[in-house]
């Protein structure tokens, strides 16, 4: 039993039949020192109670309804959610607080030998934004995605528009529309 301001709280340790009374001592010593150091027990067990529900499924559900839906141009946003919906499904449900910068890494190499280096590329950029949205929900205290690298140097294009192809398109367009 313990108190935080004015309100009193219980904490069950365990039954005696499962813990012997010197682990039932260091467990009550060790729950309230952290009320002393300004914790409460009883909210750390409901939180991790709570992240554990928390798969990536649900966080990339909640992004794309929330931040990404207000935030970003319709083709964006579709392509974003297609990205994470594809090729981010085999850590779905994985709890997103488990999530190892090495599972992102893997992840990101699986995709770069079915998908190409670049679709690779746009997949870490939509899953390290969302982890960041995460980080500022406090979903997250950290992104695992931040430290992965890019499996391709993007490049810019080069190219462009021949005479030929250039001529076509000003005989195409209508006057005043070039």
């Amino acid at each position: 039993q313990y108190r935080i301001g004015e309100k009193q709280r219980r904490m069950t340790i365990g039954s005696v039949e499962a813990i012997d009374p010197d682990q039932a001592r260091i467990q009550a010593k060790n729950t309230i020192a952290k009320v002393q150091l300004g914790g409460d027990p009883q909210t750390d067990k409901h939180s991790v109670r709570a992240k554990a529900k928390e798969t990536l499924l649900v966080v990339i559900d909640t992004y794309l309804s929330t931040y990404a839906a207000a935030n970003l141009k319709p083709n964006t946003l579709k392509e974003v959610r297609r990205s994470l919906m594809a090729h981010w499904k085999p850590l779905h449900e994985v709890q997103v607080h488990t999530l190892t910068r090495g599972m992102i890494a893997s992840r990101l190499g699986e995709i770069a030998t079915h998908n190409g280096p670049f679709a690779s590329n746009r997949s870490r950029a939509y899953l390290s934004a969302m982890l960041n949205w995460a980080v500022t929900q406090g979903l997250l205290d950290t992104n695992p995605a931040h430290g992965t690298g890019k499996i391709a140097k993007e490049v810019a294009r080069e190219r462009v528009l021949s005479d030929g192809e250039l001529a076509l398109v000003l005989k195409h367009a209508g006057s005043g529309d070039y």
